[in-house]
């Protein structure tokens, strides 16, 4: 009796385990999750549209800022001197279109026996000659008055400085990115998920995502699924055709795919920062209704 007893302890317990087992299983390839995650943010490349000495920089490193806040100022002499010589050039096109105007009327008034056609119509011709060199001037003019207004640089969108090395008095080159700004709100998460688990993962479904060093997991959107990753065995040879190892590893490890998961919420009492590593697991809709 006691035998039998033993004997039925352990194979309940044997299929305890076995129960356990397979549903641990199912939970691992059902609810897929990962540690391999990496917060990511938009960065802004703040670059100047035109050359010169930087005389002041307004904004200090890690500093938040809105759209539209001044940053720094490019030395605007230069540009503020082309703007003057541009409005004199307007002034004399328009001053030589009035005249050209003015001797066309005076000809085409003349008596036919007075004046040629032919001078009549170099009249007429200088006058769209002068139009079209004031057109020109009006022209010059709107581009010398946008490069002096960017001579002060602001910042395209809200967010946060970072990095700030640019000093009054470096030199900045025309489209040369002069400091970096993290976009406010443009937090996202990419999660690599192993093939294997990547059954389980699908567009719009709910997920957790768990900062290291935070007590508080975050809720998140899968947004989208990578199409494509490298591979890294991939070489073209000789006449474009296809280079083949002649061998393979034995040890293959699943790919890890990646899977842009979008933060629906920021944690409260933690700062964001992209490049900070992450958990994230998947949830079913029963989970998070």
């Amino acid at each position: 009796m006691r035998r039998f007893v033993r004997v039925l302890v352990t194979l309940l317990v044997l299929a305890l385990a076995v129960y356990l087992g397979w549903r641990l299983w199912h939970a691992y390839m059902d609810l897929p999750w990962t540690r391999d995650a990496v917060v990511q943010a938009q960065i802004v490349e703040i670059n100047g549209d035109v050359s010169g000495r930087v005389t002041q920089v307004l904004v200090k490193d890690n500093q938040s800022v809105a759209a539209g806040a001044l940053l720094f100022r490019i030395d605007p002499q230069r540009y503020q001197l082309a703007l003057d010589k541009a409005q004199a050039t307007l002034a004399e096109a328009s001053t030589r279109l009035a005249l050209r105007r003015e001797q066309a009327a005076r000809r085409a008034g003349l008596p036919a026996a007075a004046v040629s056609a032919e001078a009549r119509s170099d009249a007429e011709l200088a006058v769209r000659v002068a139009a079209e060199q004031l057109r020109a001037a009006q022209a010059a003019v709107r581009l010398a008055a946008y490069d002096l207004s960017r001579t002060a640089v602001r910042a395209p969108v809200a967010g946060t400085i970072t990095h700030l090395r640019l000093r009054a008095g470096d030199y900045a080159q025309q489209g040369q990115a002069l400091l970096a700004l993290v976009e406010a709100k443009s937090y996202w998460i990419d999660a690599y998920f192993e093939q294997t688990r990547l059954r389980g993962v699908h567009i719009g479904e709910h997920a957790r995502i768990t900062l290291l060093g935070a007590h508080e997991s975050l809720p998140g959107i899968v947004e989208s699924i990578a199409p494509a990753i490298a591979d890294r065995e991939s070489q073209t040879g000789e006449r474009l055709q296809a280079r083949v190892r002649a061998s393979f590893n034995w040890v293959r490890l699943p790919s890890r795919i990646p899977v842009r998961i979008r933060l629906l919420k920021n944690p409260n009492n933690f700062p964001l920062v992209a490049g900070m590593i992450c958990s994230v697991r998947i949830e079913k809709k029963s989970q998070h209704q």
